[in-house]
């Protein structure tokens, strides 16, 4: 008697590959790029080198006494399997100064703070995550570095890895500062510095726990 054909799940045909220093320190980096496409509540972290628009975002304000968070923005990404993360993370924030006042400085430094956000709850999981502060001139621009140190976090499929990024400045008490962030994976220039000294692109490289 013919006997019936019984069909087995394959499972996922992905493959993923590590290199050697990955594997010796159980840790492999995905790169992930900010980017807003159309308006804020649509700030995404994508693995495409696509054209985010409106790539910029502009604060301009009149300097007071202190430092001020000036701009705030949350890039989410859906897991779409059960992910740990863990380690180090470091990213690369453009950022473009103005004094419309006068040649005086204006005071930055950037946060790049890491959570999980299960659609409900928003959970800290870096420390440390905040740059070296940096002095433009009258009219600058930088590329901002910060590491954070993230704590070992399981994400379900479904939960979401989030960076939220925070600029804040100050400047001389009463002067008119302007400043600008830029989320372009694409890494077009063309309405950046003009020059490709300053890369338009903010990048995030995430630590992945490799389980063996």
């Amino acid at each position: 008697m013919a006997m019936s054909t019984i069909f087995r799940n394959r499972g996922d045909d992905n493959v993923v590959t590590y290199s050697f220093s990955d594997i010796v320190s159980g840790i492999g980096y995905i790169t992930l790029y900010p980017t807003v496409l159309g308006s804020a509540q649509n700030a995404v972290l994508t693995h495409e080198t696509i054209w985010g628009h409106p790539y910029q975002s502009d604060s301009q304000f009149t300097a007071g006494a202190g430092f001020e968070l000036k701009q705030d923005f949350d890039f989410d990404i859906e897991m779409m399997s059960q992910t740990v993360i863990e380690g180090k993370g470091y990213f690369n924030v453009p950022v473009y100064t103005r004094n419309h006042t006068s040649t005086s400085d204006t005071n930055i430094y950037i946060k790049t703070i890491v959570a999980k956000w299960d659609g409900t709850t928003e959970t800290v999981i870096s420390s440390d995550h905040q740059s070296a502060t940096w002095n433009g001139t009258s009219s600058t621009y930088f590329m901002i570095g910060v590491i954070a140190e993230i704590a070992r976090t399981v994400f379900k499929k479904g939960e979401f890895l989030r960076i939220n990024i925070e600029l804040w400045a100050n400047g001389t008490t009463g002067e008119t500062v302007q400043t600008t962030l830029s989320f372009n994976p694409s890494n077009s220039n063309k309405d950046w510095d003009g020059t490709n000294v300053t890369p338009s692109r903010t990048t995030a490289l995430i630590p992945i726990k490799i389980v063996r």
